[in-house]
Formats: structure tokens, sequence, C-alpha cells
């Protein structure tokens, strides 16, 4: 039995919308600045929004912050973009819940021969009573 498993290889885990949209939308709705250490001001010279997400672990943006913290900077995160996409989240969740509001009393009163599919029979066309 173990034989007949082993020859099919394995499944990759499934890409859901959460890893593969929402944390790089998160990513870009974040904006960060290099600041001066001491007065908290952003430091010329250097793009404001350029800082890095270096400090998360993103490799690609080590020369960034490198350059920032080599001007005496340090990164701060100004707006995170958790909270937006969050909030667009939530607004999306809304708009469908009043979108189906209307027709989900109508459908929880269909009776259960309305949802069961005929085994061996032709399918019937739907009506606009039933449904």
């Amino acid at each position: 039995m173990y034989d007949a498993l082993a020859r099919f290889p394995p499944l990759p885990p499934p890409q859901t919308s959460t890893r593969a949209h929402t944390l790089p939308a998160m990513d870009s709705l974040t904006r960060r600045v290099c600041v001066d250490g001491s007065s908290g001001r952003p430091l010329p010279g250097l793009p404001g929004d350029t800082c890095p997400a270096s400090a998360a672990g993103h490799s690609h943006s080590a020369p960034a912050h490198a350059a920032c913290v080599a001007a005496g900077g340090e990164c701060i995160v100004l707006r995170d973009g958790f909270y937006t996409v969050s909030a667009l989240s939530i607004l999306a969740g809304l708009a469908i819940l009043l979108w189906l509001r209307a027709d989900l009393p109508r459908l929880e009163a269909l009776p259960q021969s309305a949802w069961r599919a005929p085994l061996g029979k032709k399918p019937r066309p739907a009506k606009d009573k039933e449904l």
C-alpha cells in the first residue's frame, strides 16, 4: 500500500488569497520613512518613502536601510498597511452582506427539495417561482 502511495508526488499547499494578495497589499500600503534619530525629522537627501521593510526581513530593501542607518537615521513606520487592509476587508464584507441581505431570507424559506440535485435524472431548468 505504501508503495502505491509513494508513486504520487505530494501536493503543494494551496495558495489562498490571504497569502497571495493580502500580505503584498499590506506591504505596499505600509509607509516607512527614514528620520533623524535625535530630532525625528526626515533626513534630507534620502527619499522619504524608500525606507525599506528590511526591519521586517525583506532582503530586497537592505541597501536603502543601510543608507538610512549610515546617514544617522532610523526607519519608522508612519502608516501600517495592516489597518488599511483590515478596514477595506471589513467594508468589503459589509458590502457583500448588504448585497446578499435581500436574498438570504428568500433562499432560507425554500423547501429542502429545491436544494436537492436529482439523481439519475436530467436536470430541469430552474423556475423563477421556486428561486
